[in-house]
């Protein structure tokens, strides 16, 4: 996949989220990135991602964990 964007901010908070699952020693069959709108001390808008649970991912998009399967936890 290819993706283009002219925020470093974002490219850099984007990068530190591949980052995190490249460490992780079992990758999960299903994550969730978010992208979180913020202001700056300037008062501009700017956008970020943050790897964010299953549990929120779920509720912000409206669901309960109960009523979307999940993949089975690796052992």
């Amino acid at each position: 996949d290819v993706f283009s964007g002219q925020s470093t901010t974002f490219r850099e908070s984007f990068e530190d989220v591949v980052d995190r699952i490249s460490d992780m020693e079992e990758v999960p069959d299903m994550f969730f990135i978010e992208v979180l709108h913020r202001t700056s001390k300037s008062g501009r808008d700017y956008l970020i991602c943050a790897l964010v649970s299953p549990d929120r991912a779920l509720a912000r998009m409206g669901y309960s964990e109960k009523n979307v399967s999940m993949p089975e936890p690796h052992k």
